[in-house]
């Protein structure tokens, strides 16, 4: 390999600049990850025997002999030398005499590399010992676009033997002389320097080739990626243009949609153009070490084979490292400008939303409504979410999701997936089996969830249970109400209906928040009951006696207040609430019905007016029937999801309901109802046939006194609002 000349000097002086003096390199030492530094430089960061690389922060031990023992960088050496030599001949630096010291240079010898005066210029040419050397005259040298013109090698010499090192041992991997070759190292494979360098020069070489298509391939990812980035803005532009157009046309209350939409929109951007700067660096990054690799490279050929030989394992070492990190970076753009303005196919279509369609990765995606343990001869459903790169739910289907059950016998169980083609995944199976189990779920061939899973003979009494636990927070709260948790977050929210507060509680059931105080103003509350949260982390409050609901962010900041406008014959009285579908589901207990508003607010229409006696609560179940507990008929009763009337259960019987409060699903189809006159709960199954209860009156451990609220957590433990003992009874994993 030809050494190539130095033509850009700016580029040659950043690679050959030390890191850590920012200066020319002097007698440069490589550490073991391939990193130089000058020896001064060296010296004066080591701390005892080690060095940490100010670059990689790699530690390197130092040698007995100390940083000087550290291998040489003859390449950079060199091309310092050529750097120098170079500048001289350009004359952008002083230079002397080689022979005299004389300040006056006239002429150079390619030869020699040396610069002469007139007078030793005269002597050189008359000298029949550099007879035939083809001198250039200073003047036409610097007349040159490329001077041509290299440092010297040198033969290093043997320290032991003061011999040159022409021989080199295989077996030590070391430069030796003569002398070494028949006493320290007899019987070991050596040979002459020319004969194994031109080898080694030839195997260095084949690799060393691979940098220009690896340096290519990533200018060709550069480009690709810079486009990539260039279509993310201009259909950025596109669909704000979009935006604009379609919202402008609406009234004052899709204002604060038409904000969140726009805002989703800044957001996708962000976190697109984020990815792809960071596949930018990356790929910078790559390419700039690979250009210093190949600086470094051009030297081989013109080197002696004493410097390329003592430095040929770290040279081919960090080429190996350099083509490991190419096969790893990712050459096509992370990022897509795959986004979509779609209209809402409800029933008010100017309603718009903005869809991100990025592919899925393993390490965002969730498991939703995963139970802790199921039931022999029964049904397990749960969910699988995928999420984007920047965390963001997908909203199509497409990913190779695959689910299995297997035993602690290797036994596996079959698992059913369906692609809801929403970006989310349906998956059941059936618990034919005791015992044990690793949940396994893979998207796209990669694992997301190995977890523990149990499948017990029969239903456990909760009521003989000693793991259930209070939340009473010291005495402070007064008459917890309803419950609701944020499946999301894993929070879980606690309305104190004597405090006139909420309560909002993290997944490990520490107090984060109390929301609150009496009064009629914003964020104040006048009998607080039903909560609810919503896939936006939005939090609904029943504010029962100011006859509203209040809406909060997911920082728990009041946003605005609704619900007077769906009151009928007698005001507006919210006691539950449930959220399914962007829709709000209010019991009203004042007129006797169920009031549908959108998220926003917005008042859609009332169902079950003449059905209803007096509705405390309100859920839907996993066959997306809306279950509501009527206090005066001390039933369930059942409609379909556009309000049609369809049954009732609890009415008679073991699981006779004498004063329903609250109710809960689970994805299984199980209802548990809370009695607050017989001060127990009831588990009905999927058909309202009554299965078990428990829970006494009294004030121990899984009694209770007047229970009002219920409801499940998402890892699908018990939570009960024990209203006669002020404090929150937990009951895990049912």
């Amino acid at each position: 390999m030809a050494v190539e000349p130095v033509k850009d000097i700016k580029v040659a002086i950043d690679n050959l600049t030390c890191p850590v003096c920012y200066q020319l390199y002097n007698n440069p030492k490589y550490l073991p990850c391939h990193h130089s530094y000058c020896q001064a430089c060296l010296e004066k960061i080591q701390v005892q025997s080690k060095i940490l690389c100010p670059e990689c922060r790699t530690e390197a031990a130092v040698p007995e002999g100390g940083v000087k023992d550290l291998p040489s960088n003859f390449f950079i050496n060199r091309l310092v030398d050529d750097m120098i030599l170079k500048r001289k001949a350009k004359g952008e630096t002083e230079a002397q005499c080689d022979e005299c010291d004389d300040e006056t240079v006239v002429a150079y010898c390619p030869e020699c590399n040396m610069f002469y005066c007139d007078a030793c210029y005269e002597s050189h040419k008359r000298s029949k010992r550099y007879r035939g050397h083809d001198i250039v005259p200073l003047t036409e040298l610097r007349s040159k676009k490329d001077v041509p013109i290299q440092p010297k090698a040198q033969v290093p010499v043997c320290q032991k033997h003061d011999m040159g090192l022409f021989f080199y041992c295989e077996t030590c991997e070391e430069l030796i002389c003569v002398y070494c070759t028949v006493k320290d190292h007899a019987g070991h494979k050596h040979d002459s320097v020319k004969e194994i360098a031109g080898t080694a020069k030839r195997e260095f070489n084949d690799i060393s080739n691979l940098l220009d298509d690896m340096i290519v391939g990533i200018s060709t990812a550069q480009r690709n990626v810079n486009d990539m980035q260039e279509k993310i803005t201009q259909k950025g532009t596109e669909l704000d243009k979009r935006i604009d157009k379609h919202y402008d046309k609406l009234f004052q209350r899709l204002m604060e949609q038409k904000k969140e939409v726009k805002l989703r929109l800044a957001d996708v951007l962000f976190f697109k153009k984020k990815a792809g700067s960071f596949q930018m660096e990356e790929l910078e990054s790559g390419k700039t070490e690979m250009l210093k690799m190949k600086e470094l490279t051009a030297a081989v050929d013109s080197s002696s084979d004493q410097e390329f030989l003592s430095a040929r394992s770290q040279l081919v070492d960090h080429m190996l490292q350099l083509q490991t990190r190419y096969e790893q970076l990712n050459i096509g753009p992370t990022e897509k400008d795959t986004m979509e303005f779609t209209l809402w196919d409800g029933p008010f279509p100017q309603f718009g939303k903005l869809q991100s369609t990025s592919d899925a990765v393993p390490y965002n995606t969730t498991i939703w409504y995963l139970p802790g343990y199921a039931l022999k001869g029964h049904r397990v459903q749960f969910e699988v979410v995928t999420r984007d790169s920047c965390n963001c739910l997908c909203f199509r289907g497409g990913s190779t999701v695959s689910v299995q059950l297997e035993a602690t016998s290797k036994k596996v169980t079959l698992v059913e997936v369906k692609d809801k083609n929403d970006g989310s995944y349906f998956a059941s199976f059936m618990a034919s089996q005791v015992g044990e189990f690793n949940l396994i779920i893979c998207v796209d061939g990669h694992l997301v969830k190995k977890a523990p899973f149990t499948v017990h003979k029969n239903f456990t009494s909760l009521n003989k249970g000693s793991k259930n636990k209070t939340i009473d927070l010291d005495g402070r709260i007064g008459k917890p109400w309803k419950i609701a948790f944020n499946d999301h977050t894993g929070m879980c929210a606690l309305s104190d209906y004597s405090n006139y507060c909420v309560y909002v509680f993290d997944n490990q059931g520490c107090l984060v928040k109390e929301l609150g105080g009496q009064g009629s103003e914003d964020g104040q509350f006048d009998g607080p009951q039903g909560i609810a949260f919503d896939c936006h982390n939005h939090l609904y409050i029943a504010d029962f006696n100011n006859h509203r609901i209040q809406k909060f962010d997911s920082h728990f900041a009041y946003l605005q207040q609704f619900g007077k406008e769906a009151a009928g014959n007698e005001e507006f009285g919210p006691v539950a609430i449930t959220v399914h579908d962007n829709r709000l589901y209010v019991a009203d207990s004042n007129n006797q019905c169920i009031s549908v508003f959108l998220t926003d607010g917005f008042f859609c229409l009332t169902f079950g007016s003449g059905a209803l006696g007096q509705p405390f609560d309100v859920a839907v179940d996993a066959n997306n029937h809306i279950l509501v507990a009527d206090s005066l008929n001390h039933c369930v009763c059942v409609f379909r999801m556009d309000g049609i009337y369809v049954s009732k259960f609890g009415t008679q019987g073991r699981g006779e309901l004498n004063g329903i409060h609250g109710l809960a699903t689970n994805p299984y189809g199980f209802t548990i109802v809370t009695d607050s006159l017989k001060h127990c709960v009831m588990v009905y199954d999927k058909d309202g046939n009554y299965v078990h209860s428990f829970g006494v009156y009294g004030s121990g451990k899984s009694q209770f006194k007047s229970p009002c609220g219920v409801a499940i957590s998402p890892n699908g433990s018990i939570y009960i609002a024990d209203c006669g003992n002020s404090r929150l009874q937990v009951f895990p994993n049912y």
